[in-house]
């Protein structure tokens, strides 16, 4: 997987993400909801899903690695561009 163009996950349409493109380190926000795992990269307003916390790490990082296959560059700067920020918080109250 990853930006190097051709057929392949994308419905048979080529790739026209540049994997030349600096990208910014990634995150993901993995809670848990009822009797699954949710997973969303706010970078790239990707989510995924999985019955274990490993399952739904793996699964985002393949709905991430499959959304830079297939999307093309102005998406990709668009998501970059939304202006999400993540941020650790320390509480002042323990």
């Amino acid at each position: 997987m990853g930006g190097t163009g051709g057929k392949g996950s994308c419905g048979g349409q080529l790739n026209r993400y540049s994997s030349n493109m600096k990208l910014p380190k990634l995150t993901a926000v993995i809670e848990k909801e009822e009797s699954w795992f949710i997973a969303h990269c706010p970078e790239r307003g990707v989510t995924s899903q999985g019955r274990t916390i490993s399952e739904a790490e793996a699964m985002i990082q393949e709905a991430v690695d499959l959304f830079l296959e297939c999307a093309d560059e102005a998406e990709v700067r668009r998501r970059l561009e939304r202006g999400v920020l993540v941020k650790e918080l320390e509480p002042a109250h323990a």
